[in-house]
């Protein structure tokens, strides 16, 4: 016992110092998270229960409000919406769109993760159904070379 007496003030010592250094470490560099943007244009096709809809959500992001328009199309019939309601809580992402069916107004309500350029959302269209989608980014565009080839 004498030897483990003789080894624990400088072991306790070690332990302070390393846990001293690891404390002092994290307040000069803290840990940075990538933070999420999801401003951009997000398509999906969503097979629903009066059929296949091609939905594009523009989105812009300030913080952790998200605001945008819906843009969705059925049988060659438009409508366009407005983001409600937009928030992102670290990967997860919620809004809400009011729209009209048959002369009724429906509330449909999105959550989703965002995973890189997906995202996978379940929303949730009045009390009638439960639909899960995923939303993929478009690519920007590359502008066409302003410069002319010589022949």
């Amino acid at each position: 016992m004498s030897s483990y007496q003789s080894l624990r003030k400088p072991l306790l010592r070690l332990h302070l110092s390393i846990l001293l250094v690891i404390m002092m470490t994290n307040a000069l560099f803290p840990s940075t998270t990538m933070a999420i943007d999801v401003t951009g244009t997000w398509k999906a096709d969503i097979e629903t229960q009066v059929g296949k809809f091609k939905y594009t959500y523009i989105l812009k992001q300030e913080g952790t409000q998200i605001t945008g328009k819906i843009l969705s199309e059925l049988e060659g019939e438009k409508l366009e919406t407005v983001v409600l309601e937009g928030k992102l809580n670290g990967d997860t992402i919620e809004f809400v769109e009011m729209t009209k069916f048959q002369d009724m107004d429906l509330k449909i309500s999105y959550k989703g993760k965002v995973t890189g350029d997906e995202i996978s959302f379940t929303r949730q269209v009045g009390e009638y159904a439960t639909e899960v989608f995923i939303a993929k980014r478009g690519k920007a565009e590359v502008p066409p070379s302003t410069l002319e080839t010589k022949k």
